[in-house]
């Protein structure tokens, strides 16, 4: 079986993807941006790579790190190092050279980590030495007491129990999904009883039976923090501009107004609405456009000028043989409808998927 590697978060979440940073402990540290390089992720406290090498598997939304804790363990044993992914597996986490008897330390494991896997044999029989974050592992169900069920796949997220013997017997796995078009999504319905499921570190070919998981970060957990990142990219991308025909020297300008929440929008073109009757009705009541004509000031946005803006006409000026107004209105309408309408579609994406994995490769 050829190793596979997590590519990374890919969605389009505009600034919402950072490098989670592990030291070579598993320990989560911090994010730090998505483009940086393998010396800026050393410099941040993570595990060395070569020049170059990937760091798409530790790519991943920000939304996890709301769900990052603090696990501290006591640690009876006496050590002059913390564990290394590189080092020996008979080093034990915890104490620092010269310091003896009992020693508490606090970790924060990978907080994009789904289950805590239990082995029924106590190890993968793997050395510590040999499991490196974001290996491939393949749990597969078992059918007549042989592994040729349907297959599901996850990567290695840090072993759970604090071990120091050079194996374990739990560990935390991370975007659990399927390998193949006859593969499971996910370990619901598993019972565990008699083995049902084996797992398997592909990069040693070592395995073990599943005797049981537990579930830390639940698909609807990560679907509410999504839905409100997708909202706010689609305010994003559905900002009000529109170029008036009011010349200020040369050229046109700008009125722009950011896409807000459905109560606001309905204020604003309410209050515009009634803005542009009262200006038709004073010319109808009149009829001198000339000197009764309405006119509106609209502020520049982001403007430190204070003073600045736009001032457009209420009864002449637009497309279409109307005000300047009612063109306004005309397109903020439109736009706002393509903004939710624009949100619904991103929605219905989060909601037609099932993994974690899948949530967060949707691209808005």
């Amino acid at each position: 079986m050829v190793q596979v590697q997590y590519s990374g978060d890919v969605g389009s979440t505009a600034g919402n993807l950072a490098l989670y940073v592990i030291n070579t402990s598993g320990d989560f540290l911090t994010t730090i941006p998505a483009d940086s390089n393998t010396t800026q992720y050393f410099a941040a406290g993570g595990v060395s790579f070569a020049a170059g090498a990937s760091l798409l598997p530790f790519k991943s939304n920000i939304l996890f790190k709301d769900f990052a804790k603090t696990k501290s363990t006591v640690n009876n044993s006496l050590s002059s190092s913390r564990l290394g992914f590189a080092s020996a597996g008979s080093k034990s986490i915890g104490a620092t050279a010269g310091i003896t008897g009992t020693v508490a330390y606090a970790t924060v494991r990978d907080p994009r980590a789904t289950h805590i896997i239990s082995f029924s044999n106590s190890n993968l029989g793997i050395s510590i030495a040999g499991m490196s974050h974001m290996d491939e592992l393949v749990f597969t169900s078992r059918t007549g007491g042989s592994n040729v069920g349907p297959t599901l796949q996850a990567f290695f997220g840090g072993f759970f129990d604090g071990t120091t013997t050079g194996t374990t017997s739990s560990m935390q796995v991370l975007y659990p999904g399927t390998t193949g078009t006859d593969g499971i999504t996910s370990f619901s319905g598993f019972t565990f009883a008699g083995s049902s499921l084996m797992a398997q570190h592909v990069k040693s070919g070592s395995t073990a039976s599943v005797s049981g998981l537990v579930e830390i970060l639940n698909t609807q957990s990560v679907l509410d923090k999504l839905v409100d990142q997708a909202t706010e990219f689609a305010k994003s991308q559905n900002s009000i501009g529109l170029t008036l025909t009011v010349n200020y020297g040369t050229a046109g300008l700008t009125a722009e107004f950011l896409a807000g929440d459905t109560t606001s929008k309905t204020k604003l073109l309410t209050g515009l609405i009634l803005q542009e009757r009262l200006f038709a009705l004073n010319q109808l009541a009149f009829n001198d456009a000339a000197n009764i004509r309405g006119q509106i000031f609209l502020p520049f946005m982001n403007d430190n000028a204070g003073s600045r803006g736009l001032t457009i006409d209420g009864v002449s000026g637009g497309t279409n043989s109307t005000s300047q107004l009612q063109s306004l209105i005309a397109n903020m309408e439109v736009k706002f409808r393509t903004n939710n309408d624009t949100m619904r579609v991103i929605t219905d994406k989060l909601k037609s998927v099932s993994t974690i994995r899948e949530l967060v490769n949707i691209v808005f």
